[in-house]
């Protein structure tokens, strides 16, 4: 279990740190894909919006790979948990940050969402991982959980 988490979040994480480059360096090029040139204002602000979520792609990875760890060892409501963590942090920016930062606050709302559950994820994820790591252990056979 250990092995193919570290092996996920490794991949996760490289994927999601050149998705992230990707979206810093050409959001502006891949918003001219939906918006016409035309419209500089509409390409700046997705611009700057892409280039937000860019710098923190690589935790929405993390954040995926917690997820369905924390799912799939048992535990659904408390990745389901997660979501509703996420759904409180982009309420707080939303309500708290919007009103003073304006469009700023908005482009990290995603962000802090991410982090938020990612942070609560990794918690319930090692917390999953060794009460079944010691239930395997207590289950096999004297001498066969070590090998």
């Amino acid at each position: 279990m250990k092995k193919g988490l570290r092996q996920t979040v490794v991949m996760s994480v490289l994927y999601g740190a050149a998705a992230g480059t990707v979206l810093i360096l050409f959001g502006r090029n891949l918003s001219m894909l939906f918006l016409s040139a035309d419209n500089a204002e509409a390409l700046d602000a997705s611009a700057r919006y892409l280039r937000c979520m860019g710098y923190f792609y690589w935790v929405l990875g993390l954040l995926n790979c917690f997820r369905n760890e924390v799912q799939a060892l048992g535990y659904p409501g408390r990745a389901m948990l997660a979501g509703a963590i996420e759904m409180g942090a982009r309420s707080f920016v939303a309500t708290t940050f919007v009103p003073i930062f304006g469009y700023a606050a908005i482009c990290w709302t995603d962000q802090s969402a991410w982090c938020s559950a990612t942070v609560y994820l990794i918690i319930m994820g090692t917390y999953a991982i060794k009460k079944r790591t010691r239930e395997v252990d207590l289950a096999a056979p004297s001498g066969a959980a070590a090998k």
